[in-house]
């Protein structure tokens, strides 16, 4: 009780500071009932409590009622948010996820780490870390086990894929870094292309200095920034790279909130770096935050065109704020505001009844130009994507793991493929995809399969699941069967990229994958074939394209 008197105290002081004095008392008393309810429990309650987690309980579940993104930061979990400003952490080496079953599979080994060393590949199982067993654990809690001090052991149980034997492994935590940029090159010879992975205290230096390499190019007639995937980071990251391409002085994005005191504006600060060179931003639905406020910024100014599908729509500012006994607070404090006015946030957490959705309305703002652009979450590409991302059946089986899991397969039994400007998706390989993923239809097309067992379910409860019906429901339910391997063939052009990207990555090094993905991908494409167009590129950004949203203003709006 001692311990959290303090951290009570130093919460009725910071809020006393800024709080409205109606509140004031209204504050201190519930904290003062809360105090007294802790106090209760643990001189009364008919077992042992633990106050710490009865106070960590109770922070957590008043922080849910807010927004996602104001979240309390333990001690122990301090490390993780280093690495959010620097890209840099202790590990080994490993992305994993828990999937439905409890299993805490690898899905992805860096080159030349720790565990790459170690002969760890995607597929094996983690059983245990430090002794601790996983099958209850959290992706968070695992990825707290995983990280910490470079240079410290950890004690892996590994279970290598297809056998049933627990190999146990001690390894070495090192300097893991993510790359900024996964891919910096030219499309042909006369479009560049930056893929951007984050945005951390390097991200862009390291743009600045790729940038450079491609304008040394003489070919070089316009720019792809990929932002597709990238989940933001770092504001000033973004702002400044916006400015190499923008004159300086100019508002790039406001902070607004309830405290006007801490209500900002960010304008570029520095000479442009190239102000005529054609860019299109590549965009896709988890392209978050700062990267929503590149790809709007450029989009306002109407130095780009955005290409791909609708961005996350993630607007709210954060602080981290210190509190007792080296815990954190990040808490929101403010919205988003790119150019044109608009905030870029998609779902209203400050609503204060329970119909928290997406924003409805769609207010009209303008480019400089005068182009239309709508305040609806997110940014809104002025061409959309042509991707298979929205097709439910490649969805599904992503989401599932059911290519990942054929890759799996695929890999164990070719330990070698043919030099990857030979390999090829052949029938052979195809045809075991279209076996191995009807074979495993349960695990994929399972909301098809429960509605039919529910429909079974309702009718038996009514008395009206005759042996006719009972029949026409197993017919249904063949058909259905039969037609996987139909639905799979018909796919077969989506669902190539895709399936070949996967198993190339288990062949190939990081940066061979990535170039084969880039110089292979249909949007890469879209995007370098309209800037060597010049004429629809300018007519897209003058708003008068005909398949571009962001049309030029009204003449009598």
């Amino acid at each position: 009780m001692k311990k959290i008197l303090p951290f009570i105290i130093a919460v009725i002081i910071t809020l006393s500071g800024s709080a409205q004095q109606d509140n004031l008392f209204e504050i201190s008393k519930n904290l003062e009932l809360f105090f007294s309810v802790v106090k209760e429990l643990q001189i009364n309650y008919a077992d042992q409590i633990d106050p710490g987690k009865l106070t960590s309980t109770a922070i957590k579940s008043m922080l849910n009622t807010l927004d996602p993104y104001t979240i309390l930061i333990p001690e122990d979990q301090i490390q993780n948010y280093r690495f959010f400003m620097s890209g840099e952490y202790g590990g080994i080496g490993i992305t994993s996820l828990q999937r439905a079953n409890g299993d805490c599979t690898i899905i992805d080994v860096k080159e030349d780490s720790p565990a790459s060393r170690a002969g760890l590949k995607p597929g094996d199982l983690i059983v245990k870390i430090n002794n601790i067993d996983l099958k209850d654990k959290t992706d968070e809690d695992i990825d707290i086990l995983i990280k910490g001090e470079v240079g410290s052991p950890i004690s892996l149980s590994i279970m290598k894929y297809k056998s049933n034997q627990i190999e146990k492994l001690t390894l070495l935590r090192e300097n893991i870094q993510l790359p900024n940029i996964s891919y910096s090159g030219m499309i042909g010879d006369d479009i560049g292309c930056i893929r951007l992975e984050q945005f951390t205290d390097k991200s862009s230096k390291e743009f600045y200095e790729a940038f450079q390499k491609l304008r040394q190019s003489k070919n070089l007639k316009g720019l792809i920034i990929d932002l597709r995937g990238n989940g933001g980071g770092l504001l000033d990251q973004a702002i400044t790279i916006v400015n190499q391409f923008v004159d300086k002085g100019l508002l790039i994005v406001s902070t607004r909130g309830r405290n006007i005191d801490r209500n900002r504006n960010y304008y570029t600060t520095n000479p442009p770096l190239d102000l005529s060179i054609p860019l299109v931003v590549l965009v896709d639905k988890y392209t978050a935050s700062a990267s929503e406020i590149l790809a709007g910024a450029l989009q306002d100014l109407d130095r780009a065109v955005v290409i791909g599908e609708k961005t996350f729509g993630k607007g709210l500012v954060q602080n981290i704020l210190p509190l007792p006994y080296n815990n954190q607070l990040k808490i929101t404090i403010a919205k988003y505001y790119i150019p044109s006015g608009r905030c870029i946030q998609a779902i209203d957490y400050f609503k204060h009844d329970q119909n928290r959705t997406s924003v409805q309305t769609k207010p009209v703002f303008y480019t400089h130009n005068g182009r239309m652009v709508f305040e609806q979450g997110g940014i809104e590409p002025d061409l959309p994507s042509d991707s298979v991302s929205n097709n439910p059946l490649i969805n599904s089986l992503f989401q599932n793991f059911i290519i990942f899991d054929f890759v799996n397969e695929f890999a164990y039994q070719h330990p070698h493929i043919d030099p990857l400007e030979k390999f090829t998706l052949d029938n052979k390989i195809f045809n075991d995809f279209i076996q191995f993923t009807t074979d495993r239809y349960k695990d994929w097309d399972y909301e098809n399969i429960n509605l039919m067992q529910q429909l079974r379910n309702q009718l038996s409860a009514q008395n009206r699941l005759d042996n006719e019906i009972k029949s026409s429901l197993d017919k249904i339910e063949l058909q259905l069967y039969d037609q996987i391997p139909i639905l799979l063939s018909q796919t077969r052009e989506d669902l190539s990229f895709p399936l070949m990207s996967e198993i190339i990555s288990r062949y190939t090094k990081p940066q061979d994958r990535i170039k084969f993905l880039i110089t292979n991908d249909p949007e890469i494409t879209k995007a370098a074939n309209l800037l060597r167009d010049m004429t629809t590129y300018q007519s897209i950004l003058a708003g008068t394209h005909p398949n571009c949203h962001n049309r030029l203003r009204p003449a009598n709006p």
